[in-house]
């Protein structure tokens, strides 16, 4: 009897072994899976540039459009001391002022 026991002990402990090398490979793959999945793609020096360039050109884009806005921002101060003149001559004094001043 002493022997069969022994023999039943040697496949536990075979099956227990089995098990765990079992459960370690598929730990190590989700923990592998999970890895690559939170990794950055790996981008090219052509992509980047291309990516520089585009950025360049929207920041240009803006910088344009900030010109723009300041230039109607002035003309629009000037419309508006412009406006609040109630006489003609001051009206007219303003805008010569105005006129040597902006030219």
């Amino acid at each position: 009897m002493r022997r069969r026991r022994q023999f039943a002990d040697s496949l536990d402990m075979l099956l227990d072994t089995i098990t765990n090398t079992f459960g370690g490979i598929v730990f190590l793959a989700l923990l592998i899976v999970l890895l690559m999945g939170s990794a950055k793609p790996v981008t090219s020096k052509s992509d980047e540039l291309r990516e520089s360039r585009i950025l360049h050109q929207e920041i240009q884009e803006l910088l344009n459009r900030r010109n723009e806005l300041t230039q109607s921002r002035s003309a629009q101060q000037i419309v508006s001391t412009i406006m609040n003149f109630n006489t003609d001559s001051q009206l007219a004094d303003k805008v010569k002022q105005l006129a040597t001043q902006y030219g």
